[in-house]
């Protein structure tokens, strides 16, 4: 059970790991095969970006894309539990961390294909499931939707 998640969000992780005790993870691979978001990465790669597959099924349940784009680095984190992703800009401008406009034109992106961008606060959601990469208790939302990693700290664009 997580405290204070929307029913649609909650109904799509229970879905996919079916018990938040005891989590089945047989879904990631073929999830990860079928490739739900080449319309999204073609789509990507048609604002002038590289786009390249940096997912690792050990740790993640979204799909990692590095994109670069003069110089810039962003990286997309595209869930497969459902239509929610995280942007991360890498190299985010000015003293309020501004996102760049490689940042932003991913961001239209995935919005234009009905993706939920999640913000970082949402992201630091408790999810009482066990985790093999994170301390007991200490597992969020962020690794039950992207990767079974520590949540980056900084750059998250929503």
């Amino acid at each position: 059970m997580i405290v204070n998640l929307p029913s649609e969000l909650e109904q799509a992780l229970t879905a996919r790991y079916r018990d938040f005790a005891d989590p089945w993870h047989g879904w990631v691979m073929p999830a990860y095969e079928a490739a739900p978001y080449k319309a999204i990465v073609e789509d990507i790669a048609l604002l002038g970006a590289e786009v390249s597959d940096n997912t690792d099924l050990n740790y993640d349940v979204a799909c990692s894309y590095f994109v670069r784009r003069g110089g810039v680095l962003v990286v997309a984190e595209l869930s497969l539990v459902g239509p929610y992703a995280v942007v991360l800009d890498v190299e985010a401008a000015g003293p309020e961390g501004q996102a760049t406009s490689l940042a932003q034109d991913v961001l239209g992106v995935l919005r234009a294909h009905g993706l939920h961008v999640m913000s970082p606060d949402v992201l630091r959601t408790p999810v009482n499931m066990p985790f093999v990469n994170v301390g007991p208790g200490q597992g969020t939302l962020y690794q039950a939707l992207i990767a079974d990693t520590p949540s980056p700290v900084s750059g998250f664009v929503a």
